[in-house]
């Protein structure tokens, strides 16, 4: 069974999983649940498609919990409101706030598919065909996955993807792309409302100054009087907010230029393992891994390792990988295509045994 799942992280985590037809199969929480655990409950009621969020940005319990069932991240525009939360789920009886938050992303993510899964019903099929569009297949190529025969389906396809048949768009790389985007536009956003409140504290200062600067005329105060250090202290923080704002907004221009180059392909994501990117991991120095990691290892394509690993699948020396912050690791486009041209399939392969004996 595919299942759309509600996480609510935290000291207690509260999990919420629907099926594609939006029936509630369990709503459950629990006080100190890792990830493995989480993981555990899911899987008894079926594979994870969609792990939905009830924040606007991507908490990384949620983040790691998504990678491991290679599953389709929703989360809203944004935040949901307590009224929003509670109108959600008004027909349905729970125990706590983490099993009603969690229970309002699922349901809410569900909400936002409900017309595309009404559409692949229409046509006759059911929840494969779901799963690999929410993949980010169109309807026509989800059911040619299904039923491999099927070599065209004209009335599932639209005009405009007519029009544009001669251009060859692979479209889950599109969708993770267009995931990645979202998720350094909300990056974006943040260092934008972070540059505001600066501004708006230089403002404050400059104020403060002119207040005291006024004082200090009126009533012709010494020059080592205790208020005019303090009109000099305050414009030694205002010079240092403004260094700040310098520092952030150079910061934002990198940023841009890191997003500019993901959107023209020219650098692809790296994810730090346990998160994967496009096949791609970065496992640093003081991870430990373990027989129990290998299976989510089958879905790496290359490791980028600080230390010697034997893993079933390419591993390379991490310094060939960079970083934006520290938080965002990417690998340019052209030494990614070096690393796999130096690998032969028979030596990935002789990688894959090596590792199982080892189990």
């Amino acid at each position: 069974m595919y299942l759309i799942v509600g996480l609510d992280p935290g000291t207690s985590v509260g999990i919420s999983i629907l099926n594609f037809k939006g029936e509630i199969i369990d709503v459950f929480s629990s006080k100190h649940m890792s990830v493995e655990n989480v993981i555990k409950h899911i899987n008894e009621f079926g594979k994870a498609s969609i792990i939905a969020s009830d924040v606007d940005h991507i908490p990384n319990f949620v983040y790691k919990v998504a990678t491991a069932f290679d599953a389709k991240i929703y989360i809203p525009e944004r935040n949901l409101s307590v009224e929003e939360k509670v109108f959600l789920t008004r027909n349905v009886k729970y125990k706590d706030t983490h099993q009603r938050d969690s229970l309002s992303a699922a349901i809410y993510a569900y909400k936002n598919y409900k017309n595309m899964f009404d559409k692949v019903e229409s046509l006759g099929y059911g929840d494969d065909v779901k799963f690999y569009v929410i993949k980010g297949y169109s309807i026509s190529e989800a059911i040619a996955k299904v039923e491999p025969k099927v070599v065209a389906i004209p009335s599932i396809i639209s005009e405009e993807e007519n029009e544009g048949e001669n251009v060859k768009i692979d479209p889950k790389k599109f969708s993770e792309l267009k995931e990645n985007v979202r998720i350094l536009e909300k990056s974006r956003q943040i260092l934008r409302e972070q540059i505001i409140e600066k501004d708006k504290e230089i403002e404050r200062l400059k104020e403060k100054i002119r207040e005291m600067e006024r004082e200090k005329r009126l009533s012709e105060i010494h020059p080592e009087h205790k208020d005019t250090l303090t009109i000099r202290a305050l414009e030694i923080s205002l010079e240092t907010l403004k260094k700040d704002i310098s520092l952030m907004q150079n910061k934002l221009n990198e940023f841009y230029e890191i997003y500019r180059k993901i959107g023209m392909g020219e650098i692809i994501p790296v994810g730090v393992y346990p998160e994967i990117f496009n096949g791609l991991t970065y496992v640093k120095k003081d991870v430990k891994i373990n027989k129990d990691d290998m299976e989510l290892f089958s879905k790496v394509e290359i490791a980028y390792v600080e230390k010697n690993l034997n893993l079933p699948c390419i591993t390379v020396d991490a310094t060939s990988l960079k970083n934006f912050d520290n938080v965002l690791f990417y690998v340019e486009k052209e030494e990614l295509k070096k690393i796999r041209e130096s690998w032969s399939i028979e030596e990935i392969i002789k990688k894959y045994r090596e590792s199982r004996k080892r189990k």
